[in-house]
């Protein structure tokens, strides 16, 4: 669905028939709606009300689980593992960032062109859905985040070479299915898509290889942990192209850095969002030396 969807049905009761037109995005995740305009005719059948309820015995079984005390402690499970995973690719983030500014050699041309499209296109994206302007400003930096990210690609083959780490056949599965994941109800086309097109599969490989790469060398360094909130930690855990959180008037210096030390893969595994309620009041950020 699109956000503009729902906007249609509101005001309509039970028996009506609401008619409307939707024009999906060429960006859209259903490549068969992508770019179109469909025309919907909806029959409102019923209309739910949210209701209160207690947090007690009764609520968790509804739920699946045999007491309270159970639910509890799978939702702590949950909040724990997805701020842990947070704070982790907080960490992956500054030791890329760092082994950026390491560097500054000459990289080809036809790559930097090839990188600064698909840069161009991501942020585009995300100012058309935050609808903000994309201004001459931003576009300017492309290429510089473009030139750090093949750059970056360059650094991370060749340590890879070094230490002989490899990205095996089944490691390259997994991420296809970690990535068909996050389309609910299209899990099989997007797999066959990824796995029965060679050139589709061989751009998870450089992900699958930046993330083993990072995992040594975060084996290798030394780390400092700092205790901060979950506000705190989700606050860090910006996007890589936060060019309008601020204002829409060109970019920032600190975006470019961010976007650069990102790959052009989608990540492989889909935030969920969790309740809050049982998550620990403090969690612990690792940063790179």
């Amino acid at each position: 669905m699109v956000d503009d969807f729902w906007k249609h049905l509101i005001g309509a009761k039970i028996g009506d028939t609401v008619e409307f037109d939707i024009n999906y995005p060429e960006n859209f995740s259903d490549h068969a709606l992508a770019g179109k305009k469909i025309h919907y005719s909806a029959v409102v059948k019923k209309i739910f009300k949210g209701e209160e309820f207690n947090m007690d015995d009764e609520f968790a079984k509804a739920i699946g689980y045999e007491n309270l005390e159970k639910a509890k402690t799978w939702a702590k499970s949950r909040a724990v593992a997805k701020y842990d995973y947070i704070s982790k690719d907080i960490m992956k983030r500054d030791l890329l960032d760092k082994i950026t500014e390491m560097y500054d050699f000459e990289v080809p041309s036809n790559m930097i062109d090839a990188e600064e499209r698909e840069v161009v296109r991501q942020i585009k994206m995300e100012a058309e859905r935050l609808k903000k302007e994309f201004t001459p400003e931003i576009e300017k930096e492309c290429r510089e985040i473009a030139t750090k990210r093949v750059r970056l690609g360059f650094v991370i083959a060749e340590i890879a070479k070094r230490e002989k780490i490899r990205v095996s056949r089944n490691e390259v599965v997994q991420a296809i299915k970690n990535i068909a994941m996050m389309y609910p109800g299209q899990e099989k086309s997007i797999f066959d898509m990824y796995y029965n097109r060679p050139e589709a599969a061989s751009a998870i490989i450089g992900p699958v290889l930046e993330n083993k790469v990072v995992e040594y060398l975060l084996g290798e360094i030394s780390k400092k942990e700092k205790k901060c909130s979950v506000e705190e930690l989700v606050a860090i855990d910006e996007e890589p192209f936060d060019f309008f959180k601020d204002n829409n008037s060109g970019a920032k210096t600190k975006s470019t850095k961010k976007a650069a030390a990102k790959t052009t893969a989608k990540k492989s595994s889909a935030k969920k969002d969790e309740s809050k309620e049982d998550a620990p009041k403090k969690r612990t950020r690792k940063k790179a030396e």
